[in-house]
Formats: structure tokens, C-alpha cells, sequence
């Protein structure tokens, strides 16, 4: 179901990206929107 959301709401597979810092930030800030989305949907 999580992975499911991931690649489709946040489109995860597709990354811009120059450096492996720049991935390891794009992923982070994604993965922490998710989380809070989820969050809030269970209060």
C-alpha cells in the first residue's frame, strides 16, 4: 500500500537529481511528506 502511494501520488521512480546528495534531499523531503499526509489522515 505504501509503496503503491509512493510511486503513484509522489512519483518516487522519477528524479531530477545531479548528485547523490540532491537524491538522498529529494527522497527525504518526499518520504516526509508522505509520512505527515498519512498522519494527518489518521487524526
Amino acid at each position: 500500500m505504501v509503496n503503491a502511494q509512493l510511486h503513484g501520488q509522489l512519483a518516487i521512480e522519477r528524479t531530477l537529481a545531479k548528485t547523490l546528495w540532491g537524491l538522498v534531499t529529494w527522497v527525504q523531503a518526499k518520504l516526509t511528506a508522505h509520512t505527515i499526509g498519512v498522519y494527518l489522515n489518521l487524526l
